[in-house]
């Protein structure tokens, strides 16, 4: 298990979402998960408000990219793919580039430092997806890394982690984990912040790998 703590903070008034660095990013609500290194919670209540000390950007084994908008663009893949036929990283930037071309690559969750990433969007390769998979590069989350575990009684599955692909933001898009659509239904295994939240999870995924999604890609314009 890849243990590094994911740190949820506040939204920027600009709502700048993952442009600005590798700060994590809440968008319907802030987490409860602390770092154990370098960030502090500086507000013991656990609402929209909470706000984090950034600690320095981690290391990453994900692509290197730039962090402003106007130097990205996303896609998602035209077909679902079940989770379970995922076999690597590698594979997911395999089908990303077989489908998209040159550079295009599976996106990772702390792409611009986590939580979402703007960019601009593909005008041929956009989908109504509510969740697409991600992959992460320091918790086991993906469908070929996570543990097996019952969510349903009954039900014991491997689990991969799901971003919702898109909100309008300005003059770029965001894809972000925080968000509940598509993840509040049963057999899903959603983070749970607070009473009104519900997001992707990145410790250990959050939607059955039986189910077909489709990859969200990134790359460099």
């Amino acid at each position: 298990m890849r243990s590094r703590m994911l740190v949820p903070t506040s939204l920027a008034v600009t709502l700048t979402l993952g442009c600005v660095g590798r700060s994590p990013i809440v968008v319907d609500g802030s987490g409860d998960a602390t770092d154990s290194g370098d960030s502090t919670d500086t507000n013991d209540s656990n609402d929209s408000n909470d706000t984090y000390d950034e600690g320095p950007p981690p290391a990453t084994d994900g692509p290197e990219i730039p962090d402003t908008c106007e130097q990205l663009e996303l896609a998602v893949t035209s077909e679902c793919i079940v989770g379970d036929t995922i076999a690597s990283t590698e594979h997911a930037n395999g089908l990303c580039e077989a489908e998209l071309g040159e550079g295009w690559s599976w996106l990772e969750f702390h792409a611009t430092w986590g939580w979402s990433v703007d960019a601009q969007i593909h005008p041929d390769a956009w989908s109504t997806a509510s969740r697409a998979w991600v992959w992460i590069d320091d918790q086991d989350a993906e469908c070929f890394s996570s543990p097996t575990r019952e969510v349903t009684a009954g039900q014991s599955e491997h689990f991969g982690m799901t971003w919702h692909p898109v909100e309008a933001n300005d003059d770029c898009r965001a894809a972000s984990c925080n968000d509940s659509r598509g993840l509040d239904e049963p057999g899903l295994d959603p983070l749970e912040t607070n009473e009104d939240a519900l997001q992707c999870n990145p410790y250990e995924g959050d939607t059955p790998c039986s189910r077909c999604r489709p990859l969200l890609c990134v790359r460099t314009l």
